[in-house]
């Protein structure tokens, strides 16, 4: 039985975060869903189990740490919200990632300090079958280049 990565799941966090889900021929990316200040995590454990059906998916959820200037509140409900997430993909018994922006930005070369927009502008090139042409999409953007940097990274690990 092949257990090779067919599928790839990137996990932007926060607010205004999202989940992408990508497949040799196909991508898609959604919003998180949040009750109140909490990510749904019934709903993306489904979404998890759904898109992992007959395939052996991989997730990549991008590394939270706090940072200077962030207020405490924020930052609790923050990694409330992560520890959810990744808690949600360890149930769902996917392998998961944890790069740190910096990391998996400059693994697809994106530049140091540039704006979120240029990673949607990025995404969208990748993946022109996605709308993401609103600023606001930016969190489905990154969504969906944490899921193309983990198909990349898979692809590194077997020799590809």
């Amino acid at each position: 039985m092949d257990t090779q990565p067919t599928a790839w799941i990137g996990i932007d966090p926060g607010k205004t975060g999202a989940i992408a889900f990508l497949r040799r021929n196909a991508a898609e990316s959604r919003s998180i869903p949040y009750i109140g200040d909490d990510p749904d995590v019934v709903l993306i454990a489904r979404w998890l189990r759904e898109f992992s059906s007959g395939k052996h998916p991989v997730v990549a959820l991008e590394f939270q740490q706090a940072m200077p200037g962030q207020g405490v509140v924020s930052m609790f409900v923050l990694g409330k919200g992560y520890g959810m997430l990744l808690a949600t993909c360890g149930l769902s018994g996917i392998a998961t990632h944890l790069p740190r922006p910096a990391q998996w930005k400059k693994d697809l070369g994106i530049p140091p300090k540039s704006d979120k927009d240029y990673s949607r502008q990025l995404a969208q090139r990748l993946f022109p079958d996605v709308d993401l042409h609103l600023k606001k999409d930016h969190g489905r953007a990154e969504a969906l280049l944490l899921a193309y940097w983990c198909q990349k990274q898979e692809g590194r690990t077997r020799g590809d």
